[in-house]
């Protein structure tokens, strides 16, 4: 039987079929991007998600005054809501990227009965809205995303036709009506002119009957490239305008900057107004003016301050706000929480600033993002979810030996861990990444946390970093090596690599690699005293390291001997064999002067040389350095194959068959072409082998093997294809 040159068959399609379990549903958050408050005080609310606390409902719910969810209302359009307006006569306009609602078709933009949710006959012809205004005559404006009308219509109230408008081809994001006849239309541009790129947002004034521009009216802000222009609101004398710059007003009257106004820097990505000379702001900040404010903040609508005592907190970003008459406020965002109970996606304060008991958790499906294995065979799964099917199970769940939820073990992260380790007894290890900090002075920071082996969380147990943690390992003795971009952790400093006492959770003070930069990706620790560390420093406690480098685990000493020529290397991921041999996976420069562009493996001892013979051949063979092609992770099963993860392909030019995950020949490195049961790159995939053997999978994937499986997969171990140097298989006699 002959071997194909390019890769390696014989598994049999079989092998591609995943495990009956795990096989769960998870349960994530849902986005909503739209509040309409009607006349009865129910709530509507647009965006995409497939459930409300359970009960089917995609992309348009109505909640009702008590806030209980209108079972009866259900339009359910296709796709995302981008918009929402309430139209004369109780009726609502609704805009977004659907194709139908209510069963009928209305290319993205529709008009619904506000009370029953039907659709009725009115029928636009611009495809759909991102904004939508509407004056008190009933006349219509929107913002279209497929049209050659220009970025801004005005339709017919009566057959939805596009009216004759002055202003039809003005670049618009968002639209307001200040009710006196005025629409102001605020806009995101970019002025790419080299060297200084800038951000510039436009905010204009019109008559809203004929589109007539008042030339004597502008407000206009610049800001650095990676500026956002975010929320727009028109409220008494003032227009509001907010983003990653902060939140700015202008006086209605001439469009100039409001003296006095204390514009607070914070990313504003929600802005609404209350009768008693409040302005209720969200999106993704820790403080206001130096005030602690956790993404939520009520501030003083003549000079910018904060409230004092208005202290409500959520623990993720908040996007639309809607207040009532009462001073009771809706927000949703993208938070698991609000003031520490469980809101998901979307919450009620009453006016006296405690939280409504009722609960409307925006559901949409969730993928698990990061594995970790337990000596028992079981599995740790975290991701961004709060439930796994029927079972309420925060960002983090374990699976049994056998791949079934164990729901006796429910810590509840209060966010989604980007990094696990599990230790021998029992324990867990997640760090917690997230971004913080104020407007452009953002910070990338990390948290640690520990559950103990009856996953509960040791709330007296932490350590932060001042970035990223990027890999975490469990050391012989019990500690844990930390990696990342950080330069501090747990209050010493180090550059992307700590060695931690596994009880207090503070970093070891004599423990310190010295990495000349950058950070750490990857940690292997290995027999005895070494342990093995990847990613982009260059040198290490002077020595001259390519991204990869062996170091004494007791003392942090680096081998002098064992030093791979491989500058230049970016190195993601590595992995043990039980022969004595290390995989290491990334973007890498030549290797001891052979190219091995994604994947090489090297003798652990020694010097670390390449073992000879042994190419991974993704592609079909050699293939020219690609920026965008890297292996991201690595497991080894228990016959001894490979799987990788990353972004590769596997057959030859012009590159096709790209895929997210592959499985090698752990003794030539060919790559098996026909093992591909996730199919066509959908996105990252983690890679784990349990201590059964089995191969887990985690990432944005639908289906494994042809079979649903809901970003999280995993496959039995296979027999390894044994080929000749000659390429011929092994006799069976």
């Amino acid at each position: 039987m002959f071997a194909l040159v390019a890769g390696f068959t014989g598994f049999g399609a079989s092998a591609q079929v995943p495990l009956p379990d795990p096989d769960l549903d998870l349960i994530g958050n849902g986005r909503v991007t739209a509040m309409l408050r009607q006349a009865d005080g129910s709530l509507i609310v647009g965006g995409e998600f497939q459930s409300i606390n359970g009960v089917p409902r995609r992309n348009l719910a109505r909640l009702l005054p008590d806030r209980t969810l209108d079972t009866a209302w259900d339009p359910s359009p296709d796709s995302a809501v981008a918009a929402l307006a309430q139209a004369p006569g109780g009726g609502i306009y609704v805009g977004g990227y659907f194709n139908h609602i209510g069963s009928l078709e209305r290319p993205g933009l529709a008009r619904l009965d506000g009370a029953a949710g039907s659709v009725d006959a009115w029928v636009p012809v611009i495809g759909g809205a991102i904004s939508i205004a509407v004056d008190a005559d009933g006349s219509v404006f929107a913002v279209p995303f497929q049209s050659s009308s220009g970025s801004i219509v005005k339709l017919s109230a009566v057959d939805g036709t596009v009216l004759p408008w002055a202003a039809a081809f003005e670049q618009a994001d968002y639209l307001a009506l200040d009710g006196q006849g005025a629409l102001y239309a605020a806009a995101r541009q970019f002025d790419s002119h080299y060297p200084d790129p800038t951000f510039r947002a436009t905010i204009t004034r019109r008559v809203a009957s004929t589109g007539e521009l008042d030339g004597q009216w502008s407000a206009d802000l610049t800001g650095p490239m990676d500026s956002s222009l975010d929320a727009l609101l028109v409220d008494g004398d003032a227009v509001y305008v907010g983003g990653s710059f902060g939140l700015r007003k202008f006086s209605r009257a001439t469009g100039e900057d409001v003296a006095g106004w204390n514009a607070p820097s914070a990313r504003i990505a929600a802005i609404a107004a209350d009768t008693a000379g409040h302005l209720f702001v969200g999106g993704s900040f820790e403080s206001i003016h130096g005030q602690p404010r956790a993404h939520l903040a009520r501030l003083s609508a003549t000079t910018g301050l904060p409230s004092p005592g208005w202290t409500p907190s959520a623990d993720g970003s908040v996007g639309p706000i809607s207040v009532d008459g009462d001073g009771n406020v809706d927000i949703a965002g993208g938070f698991q929480s609000i003031d520490e109970e469980q809101r998901v996606g979307l919450g009620r304060l009453l006016a006296d600033t405690t939280l409504s008991p009722a609960r409307n958790d925006v559901e949409a499906p969730a993928k698990a993002f990061v594995l970790a294995a337990q000596d028992d065979g079981g599995m740790i799964v975290g991701g961004s979810f709060h439930r796994a099917g029927a079972s309420a199970h925060r960002n983090i769940l374990r699976l049994d030996a056998n791949g079934v939820l164990d729901d006796a073990w429910n810590p509840s992260l209060p966010s989604m861990p980007w990094v696990l380790a599990a230790a021998h007894d029992g324990t867990i290890y997640a760090a917690m990444n997230r971004w913080v900090g104020d407007a452009h002075d953002v910070l990338q920071a990390s948290r640690l946390a520990r559950i103990d082996g009856n996953g509960h969380l040791d709330a007296g147990w932490s350590t932060a970093a001042d970035s990223w943690i990027e890999v975490l390992d469990v050391a012989s003795d019990g500690s844990l090596f930390a990696g990342g971009a950080f330069s501090t952790i747990g209050g010493l400093s180090r550059q992307a690599l700590a060695k931690i006492d596994a009880k207090s959770g503070v970093p070891l003070p004599a423990w310190d690699a010295h990495l000349d930069c950058c950070s750490v990706e990857a940690i292997e620790s290995g027999e005895g005293d070494d342990v093995f560390v990847g990613g982009t420093f260059t040198s290490v406690d002077g020595a001259a390291r390519g991204g990869l480098a062996k170091l004494s685990a007791e003392s942090a000493t680096v081998d002098s001997q064992w030093a791979p020529d491989m500058a230049g290397s970016h190195v993601h991921a590595i992995a043990l064999d039980h022969a004595g041999a290390l995989y290491a996976g990334g973007q890498l420069a030549p290797v001891n002067g052979e190219r091995h562009p994604l994947l090489v493996k090297l003798r652990a001892d020694g010097s670390g040389e390449n073992i000879p013979g042994w190419h991974s051949n993704f592609c079909g063979g050699p293939i020219p350095n690609m920026l965008y092609y890297a292996v991201w992770g690595l497991a080894i099963d228990s016959n001894g194959n490979l799987y990788a993860s990353g972004f590769f392909c596997a057959n030859p030019f012009p590159f096709t068959n790209e895929r997210g995950l592959a499985r090698l020949n752990g003794q030539n490195g060919l790559i098996d072409v026909d093992w591909n049961p996730l199919g066509s790159y959908e996105g990252p995939v983690y890679v784990e082998a349990s201590t059964s053997g089995s191969i887990y999978a985690a990432g944005s994937f639908e289906h494994a093997g042809g079979m649903p499986r809901g970003g999280l997969a995993a496959f039995a171990p296979t027999l390894p294809d044994r080929l000749f140097a000659n390429d011929f298989d092994e006799p069976l006699w």
